[in-house]
C-alpha cells in the first residue's frame, strides 16, 4: 500500500516514523516540496500490513 503524506517538512518527518510504529515500512521517498511559494512537502511511504 502506498500512502502520501503532507504537510511541513517536521510533519511529515514526524508521521513517517510512526508509521514504523504500525505497518512494515518498504520504502520512504525523499520529500517534494510543493511548487510556488508554499512551506509544505509530500513524502510517498510504502507499507505492508
Amino acid at each position: 500500500m502506498k500512502i502520501r503524506l503532507h504537510g511541513t517538512l517536521q510533519e511529515v518527518r514526524q508521521a513517517s516514523e510512526k508509521l514504523h510504529e504500525v505497518f512494515q515500512v518498504v520504502s520512504v521517498s525523499e520529500p517534494y516540496k510543493d511548487r510556488g511559494q508554499s512551506e509544505l512537502y509530500r513524502v510517498y511511504v510504502e507499507v505492508r500490513f
